[in-house]
Order: C-alpha cells, then sequence, then structure tokens
C-alpha cells in the first residue's frame, strides 16, 4: 500500500495552542490518545514529548510508562462522565500548565 499523506485535523484549540491527531503510519486512521502540536510531525511517531507529540494518558501525571488499559480505564471514570471529556480536560490541563508547548514554542 503505498504511503500517503493525510492533513492533519484539528482536534482542538485552547489559548495560543493548535492540537493536532497523530495517524498511525501510513494510513489516514488517527491514533486514540496521541496528539501534536506540530502538525508536520502528524504522520511520524516520534514517542511521548518529542517532535510536539505526546499520549493524553501520561499527562494524566500518575504513571512512568503508559497505563495499561485497566489502569487508564480507573483513572479516567472515576473522574470524567466520558473517555473524550478526559482527554479534553487532560490537553485543556497540560497546556495551562505549560506542560505541551505552546503553538510559538514548536520544536
Amino acid at each position: 500500500m503505498p504511503y500517503v499523506y493525510v492533513e492533519p485535523e484539528l482536534f482542538m484549540e485552547h489559548g495560543d495552542v493548535e492540537v493536532f491527531h497523530v495517524y498511525r503510519d501510513g494510513t489516514d486512521e488517527p491514533w486514540d490518545y496521541w496528539f501534536t502540536t506540530n502538525p508536520e510531525t502528524a504522520d511520524a511517531s516520534y514517542g511521548h514529548g518529542s517532535g510536539g507529540h505526546f499520549d493524553t494518558r501520561m499527562l494524566a501525571g500518575k504513571w512512568e510508562d503508559t497505563p495499561t488499559i485497566v489502569q487508564w480505564e480507573d483513572f479516567w471514570r472515576r473522574r470524567f462522565k466520558t473517555e473524550d471529556d478526559a482527554i479534553e480536560a487532560l490537553i485543556k490541563s497540560a497546556i495551562d500548565n505549560k506542560v505541551i508547548p505552546h503553538s510559538s514554542e514548536k520544536p
């Protein structure tokens, strides 16, 4: 299957930060938990904290490594109505606390 560039979809904007979906390599399918502040890196896998990429689950700040499915579900289900609410709240909080680089600070 040929590799096709996909224009990254804007997931959300908060303050002066735009957050884009990150896509599975060579597809137009976005990852569930991975996002970037740098749309130029949306079609590659850089890892948490590199190339503007971040794993939303890591923003919960309680794990050294990516949490298991059970740990993640236990975290968001106790605090939010939906998983999407948890993802959005964690990203907004990380932007507010400058854990996610602002648009003017892209790598």
